[in-house]
């Protein structure tokens, strides 16, 4: 055992340090690696006994002695290691892009160093940098974004102190980005009861393709264009008409709609595991689920979960039935006898799955295809000069209905939304408008009153 030089903390001299802790009623050892004053590496001991801990002590000593010396992990060495230990086979495929999405990110500016030497101030700096200049084109991250990886950083490091690869959480005290313009975002980038009908006309009559084009060339009425256009058009009346995510949009079948009680059954979404734009085939997808049934293939089976192309939803509240109008029910009665008749005449049409909103090969929509052809040209042709994303038709919808009356709570419902709170917090840009419409109505009862007396 080396020589103790302190008793009260009893330091060694090899660097390293032991003490008892009343708190926990435990033993530690540490010991640090440091160059230039920054600690790179530290590692930590822990017993019941102080006779345990100098075993223990004993133990390292060796492993140094024999260059057995502690590695110095890297952060881009730690999100391996949480990767493995973490999230493999526990989260969803779209889960995992995210994750991976990020933690490139955190890796380009913090991969490289050593686990232990970020420093609080470091990860704030660069949370701002992402602030003001992250993303694609440099335009600044939205704080929502800037908190999901700040989340991720927090949750990287809370593994690394469980596994003692870190004792501390740089991360811990950093304070979430409060999205001041929110409301007012929301406000100018939704549409008004004239503008959504505006647009859904332009979508209807189709003429809005060359609308902008680069060479004004006319667009050939040739069936395959013609059923994209129908297909448009259905995609932005059920976004504005139901507030479905588009994801959901993408994932709804033929078999979700129950046109006799002017329904929607919202129950999956569709993942965005196509490759090279092309579905998974069914018929294979059935052949691997009969070999599970007779065999019991666990490799079948896992091959089979991988390629179905649809997720069920997560919560109880998401997975929903939304009521529709009538007219919005006989538009879909049109279109899937349109689509019947499309299918017939076209042999390269393959819908397997069923989709209610494919392409004109039976495809699912192409999100960022479908923005740029169809969703964009629709809003300027129809006069609309705001920037909207195809996410802002559920906002769109949610804000008219509580404009309109509609409680709180039926519209979450039709949301999706876990609870109320959750759509409050996100349109109460909306609830002043509506606050205004309850004084009209109470007018109305007051005034009714007053005649019948």
């Amino acid at each position: 055992m080396p020589k103790i030089i302190n008793q009260k903390r009893k330091y060694l001299e090899n660097g390293g340090s032991y003490y008892y802790d009343k708190k926990s009623e435990n033993w530690f050892y540490e010991y640090k690696i440091t160059k230039d004053g920054v600690t790179l590496k530290r590692k930590q001991l822990r017993a019941k006994s102080e006779s345990e801990i100098k075993r223990k002590i004993r133990d390292f000593e060796e492993e140094l002695q024999n260059g057995n010396s502690i590695q110095i992990l890297t952060f881009k060495d730690l999100v391996k290691l949480w990767y493995a230990n973490h999230t493999e086979g526990n989260v969803a495929e779209n889960t995992m892009r995210f994750y991976k999405d990020k933690t490139d990110c955190i890796c380009d500016k913090f991969g490289s160093r050593p686990v232990t030497s970020i420093r609080i101030g470091e990860i704030e700096a660069f949370l701002n940098n992402l602030s003001s200049f992250g993303g694609k084109y440099h335009q600044g991250l939205a704080p929502i974004s800037v908190n999901g990886i700040l989340k991720l950083i927090h949750n990287i490091y809370e593994f690394a102190i469980q596994h003692n690869y870190a004792t501390t959480n740089p991360a811990k005290g950093i304070r979430s980005k409060k999205d001041t313009h929110r409301n007012i975002q929301q406000d100018s980038c939704i549409l008004d009861e004239a503008e959504m009908k505006q647009v859904l006309k332009t979508a209807k009559e189709g003429k809005y393709t060359t609308f902008l084009s680069r060479k004004g060339n006319k667009v050939s009425n040739k069936d395959s264009v013609n059923y994209n256009l129908r297909v448009a058009y259905l995609t932005v009346l059920l976004g504005f008409s139901t507030g479905m995510r588009f994801g959901e949009l993408r994932g709804l079948r033929r078999e979700s709609i129950d046109i006799e009680h002017n329904k929607i059954n919202v129950t999956h979404q569709l993942l965005r595991i196509e490759i090279m734009g092309k579905m998974p085939k069914k018929t294979d997808y059935d052949k691997l689920i009969a070999k599970v049934k007779k065999t019991g293939s666990r490799k079948a089976s896992e091959k089979a979960r991988k390629m179905f192309p649809f997720k069920v939803l997560k919560t109880k509240n998401s997975k929903r039935v939304i009521d529709i109008d009538p007219m919005v029910t006989k538009e879909i009665i049109d279109f899937l006898d349109y689509q019947d008749a499309y299918a017939s005449n076209h042999s390269k049409f393959k819908n397997d799955w069923g989709l209610l909103l494919s392409n004109s090969l039976g495809q699912p929509i192409n999100e960022q295809n479908f923005r740029r052809r169809y969703f964009n040209k629709m809003l300027s042709a129809a006069g609309v000069d705001k920037r909207l994303t195809l996410h802002q038709m559920r906002h769109t919808h949610a804000s008219l209905l509580l404009n309109n009356g509609v409680d709180i709570a039926v519209v979450s419902r039709r949301l999706g939304h876990a609870n109320p709170s959750t759509t409050y917090n996100i349109y109460i840009h909306v609830l002043p408008k509506a606050a205004l419409n309850a004084g009209n109505v109470w007018s109305k009862i007051m005034n009714t009153t007053n005649n019948a007396g």
